[in-house]
């Protein structure tokens, strides 16, 4: 691969990119905690919401929405929480914290990780790694956070019909779509790294 000199200012472009997505994608999911604890006075929940980092308020909504037993439709709660709090965290956090620097043929990522092997006779320690890191990858993945800001976002708009006393009796046709797009973009994210990995 030719070294595309132009690449980094893509890189940049496209990891700012990620991270205002990455604040709607917040934005929406605390919505569904505020939705979730409509019981707690607005400040309460401003207190709260600012006291709880991302990932905890993820795991607040889950376990929420599964101990209340809400109807089958907010079965899209826990899913979407473990699409968020999976891959999808971990990629972002890798492509915030990692430092990209030129490498030989493309840009890098150094990764401080410490990974054990471990064989029959002795353990081997890694610590630290390095990998590819090229502006479409990270675009993948900020469409990946987009449809998974959709996805929450569909969710707000039936927790706010529901609130209304409004019931259904089949499953939301926009929950079910905004849930499909935000698979097959985690899907195509997927596919993309890994073919890269193996080349």
């Amino acid at each position: 691969m030719p070294y595309d000199e132009f690449e980094i200012d893509r890189i940049k472009h496209a990891i700012g990119d990620m991270c205002i997505a990455w604040a709607h994608l917040e934005e929406a999911c605390f919505v569904i905690l505020f939705y979730t604890m409509h019981d707690v006075e607005y400040t309460a929940f401003e207190l709260i919401r600012n006291e709880l980092d991302f990932r905890r308020a993820l795991q607040v909504c889950k376990g929420h929405a599964i101990a209340n037993n809400w109807d089958r439709h907010c079965d899209h709660i826990p899913t979407l929480v473990d699409m968020v709090d999976g891959d999808t965290r971990i990629a972002r956090n890798r492509y915030v914290h990692d430092p990209i620097s030129a490498g030989t043929n493309s840009y890098v990522r150094q990764m401080n990780i410490t990974r054990y092997r471990k064989s029959p006779h002795k353990i081997e320690v890694q610590i630290g790694d390095f990998a590819d890191v090229n502006s479409d990858e990270i675009y993948a993945l900020t469409r990946t956070i987009r449809q998974l800001e959709k996805y929450a976002s569909s969710i707000v708009s039936y927790l706010d019909w529901r609130l209304e006393g409004e019931t259904l009796d089949v499953d939301d046709p926009d929950m079910e779509l905004s849930r499909l797009g935000a698979q097959l973009a985690i899907a195509e994210y997927t596919s993309l790294t890994q073919s890269r990995k193996s080349r």
